[in-house]
């Protein structure tokens, strides 16, 4: 039963946007030491956050909806505890012997245990619409101040961080992460998420003229998040900003504006950015020139990777057999393409490698029990939609940048898009009426 109290409307949202700018700050952040920490603090605030939370309306046992995340949640604990079990039972660790490693599982279960909490954090801060709005506010603003910090950072010593030597790609900006690509697809998803607010808040305060219209605060975000993600120059998360923007535009505009009105403003936007980020997006679209020979290492990794994958397809080598596997397949002729190689650049692929066909469907029926409830409250609940647009579109880019890169394997960036998708549920079941 929870506690009845009731904090200053900032603390919650406060706390919550400082615990993630922890993550997004410390630098490499998917040590093992750093992760568990970072998770111990993420656990202990859901904690408090769930101890001390208001009622809800409704409460969570009348939301048909967590039903549904319940028995998804159940059938990928069912599908990780396989492996682990069969293998203490024959004592036998598959076609590739040696390769589960229960150390490493250990660890990446504990995490994934982070991540759960994670998301429970976001679900319990969003049981009322209020905070719901407080907190994701927070975290825009929060993510819009990294991003000035990220920017800063890196033209004062591109090839540095916190005055040590970056290990990789010093000439792109990866604010504190171990890849350019994650802050890309970090700052991607902010500019995704406070266009989102632009809209609603636009389309809300008509009777007003254009420039008191626009919101100076989420303006700010989605133009610093803008400068900071065409300074990753990752590829993937330009195109992936580009697709969710024109989709959520296109969602959120259709029933609002006329065909000819939403034309003009798509191409006022792109001229608008187009103008303001040349020289950036120029010197990002110079990458774009390599990416065949890109394309081809990746699909080196891809086709080596899942060529060891298909020998054990049901469940997979294990979580975290990821780096022992690739030790195993390094030979002369693949030395420079695998040796440096620290994930598979895919997130799905690396995801059925550890766990199989049963662990990825299993992950995919719990995204698909949160997403669609999410996208659902974004059709029918008019106060909020806004938000859950925003939100829906915003983890929309990490997961197509999923394809190509890892940010979902980032622990800052785990725990962020697991709060984002507590908060959506949250604010689509909070309403019985659904207004």
């Amino acid at each position: 039963m929870a506690v009845k109290f009731t904090p200053k409307p900032w603390i919650w949202p406060g706390f919550c946007a400082a615990l993630v700018a922890i993550g997004f700050a410390l630098p490499h952040s998917d040590d093992a030491g750093t992760s568990l920490v970072l998770y111990s603090l993420v656990a202990l605030m859901m904690v408090f956050v769930w101890l001390f939370s208001k009622d809800a309306t409704p409460s969570i046992d009348k939301r048909p909806e967590m039903k549904l995340v319940y028995g998804a949640f159940a059938l990928l604990c069912l599908a990780l505890a396989v492996l682990p079990m069969t293998t203490w039972i024959t004592g036998k660790t598959g076609n590739l012997g040696g390769l589960y490693d229960p150390s490493m599982a250990w660890l990446e279960y504990i995490k994934l245990g982070g991540v759960v909490c994670a998301f429970l954090l976001g679900l319990g801060l969003s049981l009322n619409d209020e905070t719901a709005k407080r907190v994701l506010d927070a975290l825009l603003y929060m993510g819009g101040a990294w991003a000035v910090l990220a920017i800063i950072m890196h033209l004062l010593d591109p090839g540095g961080l916190y005055g040590q030597a970056k290990p990789f790609v010093a000439d792109r900006l990866s604010a504190a992460f171990g890849s350019a690509n994650s802050a890309g697809t970090l700052f991607a998803s902010l500019s995704v998420m406070a266009l989102g607010r632009l809209i609603t808040r636009f389309m809300s305060y008509k009777a007003r003229n254009i420039i008191d219209r626009i919101h100076p605060g989420f303006f700010g975000v989605f133009f610093f998040s803008l400068c900071a993600m065409s300074l990753t120059m990752s590829r993937t998360a330009i195109l992936a900003s580009l697709i969710c923007m024109a989709m959520m535009c296109m969602v959120m505009l259709w029933k609002k504006l006329s065909f000819f009105k939403m034309v003009l403003m798509a191409l006022l936007v792109i001229i608008t950015v187009i103008f303001i980020f040349a020289s950036p997006f120029l010197t990002a679209m110079e990458r774009f020139e390599k990416v065949h020979t890109d394309t081809g290492m990746r699909f080196f990794i891809y086709k080596a990777h899942f060529d060891i994958a298909i020998k054990q397809p049901w469940f997979g080598f294990g979580l975290g057999s990821f780096n022992g596997i690739n030790n195993t397949i390094v030979k002369p002729d693949n030395y420079t393409v695998l040796a440096l190689v620290r994930t598979a650049h895919s997130v799905y692929l690396q995801w059925f490698e550890e766990t199989g066909v049963m662990g990825l469907g299993a992950l995919i029926a719990l995204n698909a029990s949160i997403l669609w409830p999410i996208y659902r409250g974004a059709v029918y609940r008019e106060r909020m939609s806004g938000r859950i647009w925003s939100i829906l579109f915003g983890y929309l880019v990490f997961i197509l940048h999923g394809f190509t890169d890892y940010a979902f394997q980032e622990p800052a960036l785990a725990i962020f898009t697991a709060i984002l998708l507590g908060m959506g549920l949250a604010m689509t079941t909070n309403s019985s009426r659904r207004a």
